[in-house]
Parts: structure tokens; sequence; C-alpha cells
């Protein structure tokens, strides 16, 4: 289960006058989203000891679920590609 959160720009303030050639930028109001989505986690962990408890080890996963958010007052959702590749490793150490 994949929760992605994600905050956006719901209005922007500004302040222009004729000609029209630029325009001072007041505030903005943002908003968070929220939505939830099912996806697949894969992985492999491995591990190589030197003595009874101090080793070496590494893992590789990858993860991926595709969620739906909101994209402003139309009724259209933008999708978000949710997860990636993850690599990691570092000294292990059993007791």
């Amino acid at each position: 289960l994949f929760n992605v959160e994600q905050d956006r720009v719901q209005d922007v303030s500004f302040e222009d006058a004729f000609p029209f050639e630029t325009a001072t930028f007041r505030s903005a109001s943002k908003m968070t989203q929220s939505e939830s989505a099912v996806g697949f986690h894969v992985g492999a962990d491995v591990a190589v000891f030197f003595s009874t408890h101090v080793g070496v080890g590494g893992l590789v996963r990858y993860s991926q679920a595709m969620v739906d958010l909101p994209s402003g007052g139309n009724n259209d959702a933008r999708t978000v590609d949710a997860g990636g590749l993850h690599v990691g490793g570092g000294l292990r150490i059993r007791f």
C-alpha cells in the first residue's frame, strides 16, 4: 500500500497595472493532496559473514504503484509514479 502526499499551489495573488508588462507577486495559497494505491514490491538481501558475528551485506529492492491525484477544479487526475529502486549495504553484526 502506497500513500502519496503532495502540496500544490491552489491560488496565486498578484498585482498588475496598465500596460501589463510587469506583475508583483503578493502571496500563494497551497493545499495538501493525499491519495493511496496498491502496488508491488520485490527485493533481495544478501549477507556474507567473515566470522561468527561480523560480516557485510547488501540489499536491492524495487517498488512501484501508480497513484491518481486530482489536478484542480476540473475532474481530471494526474498519475504519479510512486516507488522506485533502492540499494543499500552495510556492516552486519550477528548476536
